[in-house]
């Protein structure tokens, strides 16, 4: 049975937090179709579990019209065994019908192949160290010092692919195609004319921020996935270099994506406490959540209508659970 955020709220004293995007888009046109399908690179370890929630909970009063790519790529070792997300999503190809939100392990290129006339790509990059560390502390969370023995072992079982972000957004398919300049330069030309979103992970609110204006959502309540048993990483210098000729073209792309399309300062985000007494103010939208396993005011996704919105807010705080703005 799933657990009430709310019970949970009142357990953990207040620090459970929920996070609050606010759109500021026309509130008449947030369920309209979009022109065409939106399609999330996912590049493992970078929140797109987290945006995939945010995806179902906009689709969500437009029944059809979400699907997720289950399974993972390049037989990549995420601490389980995973289908491949290409073979899962292409053997539904006839089910999608009018799917205008894909999301999943899915290199560039996946609409042609699913018979799409043309899509809108969005992807989130993060710095490539980090990211291949907590790819490795997803398959080992009980270890709290990823040493070069670790690493070693996990490299000499051929369980990392290289440069994994240059591949995706260039449209590798081919785990053994070798990743050189020729398919960075194809990943750089992808995000220059093909990807009308492309944000960086420690900026995610931005770019989440950036797709709501743009596709017309309503404003998203939502929680932060995938983070509670990988936050705390540490690795050696050692460690870290052992990595450098698997990410080497990863950071001269993940370097260009801030130089180039990152709008804002490169820091860490500091989200702000809601304001419950101004917050139904400040949009006029609906507020849509999808918080599975969990459930929120009795429903596991669901709307709050934007004249419920004060008084819905109040109740989460009154039963301890913090919500943060994300600007």
């Amino acid at each position: 049975m799933a657990k009430e955020l709310e019970d949970l709220g009142r357990e953990a004293g207040g620090s459970l937090r929920l996070n609050l995007a606010l759109s500021r888009t026309n509130v008449d046109k947030h369920y309209e179709d979009p022109e065409k399908p939106l399609i999330i690179t996912h590049i493992p370890r970078t929140g797109g579990t987290t945006l995939d929630s945010i995806m179902r909970a906009v689709a969500g009063p437009r029944a059809g019209q979400y699907s997720r790519a289950m399974g993972t790529i390049y037989d990549q070792y995420l601490g389980s065994e995973k289908s491949d997300a290409v073979e899962f999503i292409l053997k539904r190809q006839e089910k999608l019908g009018k799917v205008q939100h894909l999301i999943g392990h899915l290199p560039f290129g996946i609409h042609e192949r699913l018979g799409f006339d043309a899509a809108t790509y969005g992807v989130i990059v993060r710095e490539p160290t980090i990211r291949a560390f907590s790819q490795i502390k997803m398959s080992l969370p009980d270890v709290s010092r990823i040493g070069p023995n670790e690493i070693r072992k996990i490299l000499r079982d051929n369980k990392l692919i290289d440069n994994i972000q240059v591949r995706m957004i260039a449209g590798c398919y081919n785990s053994e195609e070798p990743c050189d300049e020729s398919m960075f330069d194809r990943a750089v030309s992808n995000l220059e004319n093909y990807y009308a979103y492309v944000g960086i992970q420690e900026n995610f609110g931005q770019f989440l921020h950036l797709v709501m204006e743009n596709e017309n959502w309503p404003s998203v309540l939502y929680i932060t996935k995938h983070t509670s048993r990988y936050t705390q990483i540490s690795f050696p210098s050692e460690s870290a270099e052992l990595l450098e000729p698997y990410i080497y073209l990863d950071k001269l792309l993940y370097s260009l994506v801030k130089e180039k399309f990152n709008l804002l300062d490169q820091v860490e985000e500091k989200p702000d406490p809601v304001n419950l007494e101004t917050v139904q103010d400040e949009s006029q939208a609906d507020i849509v959540f999808y918080v599975v396993p969990y459930k929120l005011m009795g429903m596991q996704a669901g709307t709050i209508p934007h004249r419920l919105i004060s008084g819905a807010l109040s109740r989460l705080v009154r039963n301890g659970l913090a919500i943060d703005l994300i600007r």
